[in-house]
């Protein structure tokens, strides 16, 4: 027999029983360093992005629905001298955030600086800029900087063996396998012949401005081409749904490693490949990574 309580009781254990701090850390390092990497390649082109002189001037993002968001440039203007310090800023934020130095202040000047330059100039970020965007603040409300961090080496608490409540990583792990699942999702509503047809794979590996790697002709033919757009679907529906079984969240790890791994080497997308692999910290055991860390450490 069931009771009404149950639910109630699932509900509290899942969101907000006390779980190990080192996975979200360790996310925290990672995201610092994409958003640190993210910075510096925005930076070599930010007058074509984000100056006057660009091609996406003040005037029309003033008149767009962007200029009404979170947004730090409508406060500051768009001359070149704050578009730099918004970027130095950024650089400073992002490696106290690595180092885990004023850890909630760090993350929040990160997502909010990050966050303005994405709808600075919507036009060249990506749906894994935008997942980078709500992990970050997620992240603001975690225990990020409560392990491996400077902050706790400052106030002699232990790196790997604190304690937290797990909501927020809660809603991270959610997020990330909502991610594929969307992707799923998105991909019936294109149509059988666009994607399970092949269609939409192969324009894309003949889209020369998304290929980073080009591939031998032999691997661009129908048949390959029909089975790696089915592999790619199957392996999306496997990941965000086998990620939270511990039968399978190996395999489904590495399964989303392997395609990530393939997606960056073949097609130009960014830092959209290290931010979905990162998340996947989140689902490793903790008691695993902490032993593992506390050996690496000691040598």
């Amino acid at each position: 027999m069931f009771s009404l309580n149950d639910p109630i009781v699932l509900w509290n254990n899942f969101f907000f029983e006390e779980i190990p701090n080192v996975n979200v850390a360790l996310l925290r390092i990672f995201w610092g360093l994409i958003y640190l990497m993210s910075a510096l390649a925005m930076y070599k082109d930010y007058e074509l992005y984000f100056s006057e002189r660009g091609v996406y001037h003040s005037y029309y993002w003033r008149a767009s629905g962007a200029y009404k968001t979170f947004n730090i440039f409508k406060y500051i203007g768009a001359s070149d001298s704050y578009i730099k310090l918004v970027f130095f800023a950024f650089c400073v934020s992002s490696m106290m955030m690595i180092v885990g130095l004023f850890s909630t202040f760090s993350i929040f000047m990160c997502y909010f600086l990050w966050t303005s330059l994405n709808h600075r100039c919507l036009y060249i970020f990506h749906s894994g800029d935008g997942l980078l965007r709500l992990i970050g603040f997620l992240l603001i409300f975690s225990n990020a900087g409560e392990a491996v961090s400077l902050d706790n080496y400052y106030a002699e608490k232990e790196q790997l063996s604190g304690m937290g409540s797990g909501w927020a990583q809660k809603l991270m792990m959610i997020q990330f396998s909502l991610v594929y699942i969307k992707s799923v999702i998105n991909k019936l509503n294109y149509g059988w012949s666009f994607w399970y047809g092949g269609v939409a794979l192969h324009y894309v590996l003949r889209n020369r401005a998304m290929i980073r790697n080009d591939l031998p002709r032999c691997l661009k033919k129908g048949p390959i081409i029909l089975f790696a757009s089915w592999l790619t679907v199957l392996t999306q529906i496997f990941v965000g749904l086998g990620v939270w079984f511990r039968e399978t969240v190996c395999y489904a790890s590495f399964s989303a490693i392997a395609m990530h791994i393939c997606l960056g080497v073949i097609l130009n997308l960014g830092f959209f490949s290290h931010t979905m692999m990162s998340c996947l910290i989140l689902f490793v055991d903790p008691d695993s990574l902490q032993q593992f860390i506390g050996t690496y450490a000691s040598k």
